[in-house]
């Protein structure tokens, strides 16, 4: 049996402690004191006090925050000296850091332990380490961009795992301190003193600051950093925005990294009001209730797309999607007055408008699957809408799916689109194919020769370049051995009137019985070797008549061929 590495022993009830312990990387408010022990078998409990009474501590840290099983920080450029150019110019050393063994115990410790818990953790290495985790610092990125960021750090928790976060409609109430920076308007962090009152989804509030709240439990706290394009507010004018991120930012390609702005803020959830959630909530929505909901989301990433805020847009025009992800049942049991199946063709008609502007953002960033996966939904909902096919057909070019395009583009004329746009896109769809085509018709010309050296022109495989040497030796023998010649023979079959020979000439005579009908009988040296000769050279033909035609086809561009990598197939 082996020997044990370790033993365990907790200090707390498992009741007063949460489910949860830290991962490696993690940020966890600690405390922890470490001792040496004689190496050795271990016991079945820890040997605290022998430990305590035996050696002052090697270390010990009272609550203090620390990354679990941190790496050791890295090498010195240059460290080993190679070349002794250091011990030339007698340059002291560069020092290395490694970490200690005791350390690596404390982080074994710590990964065993959970939130809230204390233990006692000894190793058969020679430490016995009493650590006690307060806090695990759970860390999100909750909204990542070019243009801003929102990241948050748990700091309190409440013990209670029923406490939902709040959503959209509830009213949160708490507590609020900037520890870093200063905030651009108090109004939109919903701020009176310290502390606040806020209303989610209505808009007015800094995004970053919702996307807080919204990942907080009611009774816990949390550390927010908030920049850049978050701190702004859905509704806000274009000063605001332009006073946060310069406008050169949003009128590039809002793809490069600029230097924002930013704030630290400590946020508390004391109380959180869900009385109003029932009326965002699309489960329990009327009709009407969706329909203005809808307009209002609507019109609100509107302004946001005018004002170049695309990722925000975007993220509004899908709260206003995920309005009609419930439909009633329309069959005949349930609805036997079709009641509700006016309803949900109301219903499909409000979301097809925000499909198809979220379906505009998502080719945008370049999520062309994502967009055609809402075309598709728009379409099965009104197969009469022109501004569906055609936005398909453009997502569909970008897909590479030519003909699958070119229908669209043609339905969408059907269906009263605009003719000039859609020969705009069908003339970028002609120039898209041209130029593939022109493509594969230089690279692939010589898919069918013999030893298709364009092809694997970069091809460093040993597979490939056995093949082709294998290829060019047997031509060389096929050219060396020559034409093949007959010879006269005078073996008969058995049946004396009839030559087998015959069977191998151009002209094959009928079956005779007399001898005046044969034909000059041939020499046959290596019968299997002229079979194969035979049925080597007719298959030699076809092949490289074959081979003509498909070069042939490949260079005007009426055939594409996909090969397989070398060595792979």
């Amino acid at each position: 049996m082996d020997e044990r590495q370790h033993v365990t022993k907790s200090l707390t009830d498992p009741s007063a402690c949460g489910w949860e312990t830290p991962r490696r990387g993690q940020r966890v408010l600690a405390s922890f004191t470490c001792w040496p022990r004689a190496t050795g078998p271990l016991r079945d409990a820890p040997a605290i006090d022998a430990a305590r009474n035996t050696a002052p501590p090697l270390c010990k840290v009272e609550q203090e925050v620390i990354t679990v099983d941190a790496p050791p920080p890295p090498k010195p450029p240059f460290h080993n000296d190679d070349d002794g150019l250091d011990e030339w110019l007698m340059i002291p050393r560069p020092s290395v850091f490694q970490k200690p063994d005791y350390i690596k115990a404390v982080d074994a410790a710590l990964l065993r332990c959970k939130d809230g818990e204390r233990i006692i953790y000894e190793t058969v290495d020679g430490f016995v380490v009493d650590v006690e985790v307060h806090e695990i610092l759970a860390e999100k990125n909750l909204i990542e961009s070019t243009a801003g960021f929102t990241r948050t750090q748990r700091l309190r928790a409440t013990k209670s795992q029923v406490v939902r976060p709040p959503s959209s409609g509830c009213v949160v109430r708490g507590t609020l301190k900037v520890l870093r920076g200063s905030l651009p308007d108090r109004s939109w962090f919903g701020l009176d003193g310290n502390d606040f009152e806020a209303k989610l989804g209505d808009g007015l509030l800094s995004e970053g600051f919702v996307a807080c709240l919204t990942d907080i439990k009611q009774g816990s706290s949390a550390k927010c950093t908030i920049a850049g394009e978050c701190l702004l507010p859905d509704l806000c004018s274009e000063e605001e925005q332009h006073a946060i991120v310069p406008v050169e930012y949003w009128n590039s390609d809002q793809s490069e990294d600029i230097d924002l702005p930013s704030v630290i803020l400590e946020v508390s959830v004391t109380a959180i009001d869900d009385t109003g959630k029932k009326r965002r909530d699309p489960m329990t929505m009327s009709l009407q209730q969706k329909e203005e909901r809808s307009q209002v989301l609507k019109e609100r990433g509107t302004a946001l797309y005018k004002a170049r805020r695309f990722r925000r847009a975007e993220s509004v025009w899908h709260e206003g999607v995920r309005l009609f992800g419930f439909w009633k049942p329309e069959d005949s049991v349930m609805d036997p007055h079709d009641h509700h199946l006016r309803e949900n063709n109301r219903l499909r008609a409000l979301s097809n408008p925000l499909l198809l502007n979220e379906a505009l953002l998502m080719r945008r960033r370049g999520a062309f699957k994502e967009c055609e996966q809402n075309c598709n939904e728009v379409i099965e909902n009104d197969p009469s809408l022109a501004k569906a096919f055609f936005r398909r057909g453009q997502v569909r070019v970008d897909l590479q799916k030519w003909e699958d395009a070119r229908h669209d583009f043609m339905k969408a004329v059907e269906c009263g689109a605009v003719s000039g746009d859609v020969d705009k896109e069908l003339n970028r769809l002609r120039k898209l194919e041209r130029q593939q085509d022109a493509k594969d018709g230089k690279a692939l010309k010589h898919t069918f020769d013999p030893d298709r050296p364009s092809i694997y022109d970069t091809a460093t495989s040993k597979g490939v370049e056995k093949a082709l040497r294998d290829i060019k030796e047997d031509a060389l023998r096929r050219k060396a051995r020559g034409p093949s010649t007959r010879k006269p023979v005078t073996k008969t079959s058995s049946q004396k009137n009839y030559d087998w020979t015959t069977s191998y000439t151009k002209e094959r005579p009928a079956y005779t019985t007399s001898s005046d009908d044969r034909h000059e009988p041939v020499v046959v040296e290596d019968l299997a070797a002229e079979i194969e000769d035979i049925s080597d050279e007719e298959e030699e033909a076809r092949r490289r008549a074959k081979q003509d035609y498909y070069n042939a086809q490949i260079a005007l561009g009426n055939m594409r061929v996909q090969l397989p990598k070398p060595g792979e197939g």
